[in-house]
């Protein structure tokens, strides 16, 4: 699990406490997400011999839908 962090373009509008990540960024909303890779064993990989051959990231988008309708966007 792990979290994807959004910022809109535009104004920032302010809902509650802000969102601030470990460099001291702002964000507008945090949204959890869930990745599953799955690497496989090529010479020719760049790291170790290892590939990326599947990358499956699974979450839910409403919350950043919801928002960007709040603002207009969509």
């Amino acid at each position: 699990m792990g979290k994807t962090l959004v910022r809109f373009k535009g104004e920032r509008v302010e809902r509650g406490k802000p969102i601030i990540d470990a460099k001291g960024r702002e964000w507008d909303l945090s949204v959890l997400r869930a990745f599953n890779y799955v690497f496989i064993r090529d010479e020719a990989g760049l790291v170790e011999g290892l590939k990326l051959k599947r990358m499956l990231v699974c979450g839910d988008m409403w919350p950043v839908v919801k928002e960007a309708k709040k603002r207009g966007l969509i």
